[in-house]
């Protein structure tokens, strides 16, 4: 009998041992994710976000073809080109659009915004797989119906200042409101004449990696945040900077 619980004992006590050093081992191999979570924060919410003098991999420069039928504003000749894909319907391209004015403004003659489409929508956006933005296509359409008629930055500037309001009939209101002759911007819209355009947009977008709006491309590389400190106005000056 005594022998019997030796045995147990030294088979229980193993049995412990094990457990510990699998208990151990979980703990150590759990340690590298509570420090650093994907938002760049670790465990006990200190920032380790990159900061200024952080080096990232060098972005791919993209020969970005820029046509005259373009939505631009700024020099035709300017030494910067920022290229914008963005979405009338997505609340973060709103708010980038005081600090785009901000570099236009700082920056004048040096510098020309192209404005290019890019909604989140399953209507005319193939790559997603998931509703977002449904009315941001006929948005984008609205606006290069407003193009026709050089109302572009006009329809631009209230699409974004009523985001909530972009069904179709508030795009054909819209119209009225800038002036446009709203017989020829009803047909526009209505008979899809900017769709193809748009959709071609779209594809140049997935051509050079757009994953996200706003994307920005400041002469063909990609203008990246370092830290989540950063705002859309220093993320462009320091790009345009870079470049000048």
């Amino acid at each position: 009998v005594q022998n019997f619980h030796s045995l147990e004992e030294r088979y229980f006590t193993t049995i412990l041992l094990i457990a510990a050093a699998v208990a151990i081992g979980m703990l150590f191999t759990k340690v590298p994710y509570l420090e650093k979570k994907p938002d760049g924060s670790n465990g006990n919410n200190n920032s380790v976000t990159p900061d200024s003098n952080v080096t990232l991999p060098p972005s791919p420069r993209f020969d970005i073809k820029i046509n005259d039928n373009e939505s631009m504003k700024g020099d035709k000749s300017a030494k910067i080109t920022i290229v914008e894909y963005s979405d009338f319907q997505c609340p973060a391209c709103s708010a980038a659009l005081p600090s785009v004015n901000k570099i236009l403004e700082e920056f004048k003659d040096k510098v020309r915004l192209v404005y290019r489409q890019y909604p989140l929508d399953k209507t005319c956006n193939s790559i997603m797989q998931q509703q977002l933005h449904p009315f941001a296509c006929k948005a984008a359409e609205a606006a290069l119906c407003a193009m026709d008629q050089e109302k572009f930055w006009e329809m631009h500037d209230k699409m974004f200042g009523s985001q909530d309001k972009l069904e179709i009939g508030d795009l054909k209101q819209y119209a009225v409101q800038i002036g446009l002759d709203a017989n020829k911007f009803n047909s526009c819209l209505d008979q899809g004449n900017k769709t193809q355009q748009v959709k071609d947009d779209i594809t140049s977008g997935n051509n050079y990696g757009v994953n996200s709006t706003p994307s920005f491309f400041v002469n063909g590389k990609k203008a990246e945040w370092l830290s989540d400190k950063d705002g859309w106005y220093t993320v462009l000056k320091r790009a345009i900077e870079a470049e000048l």
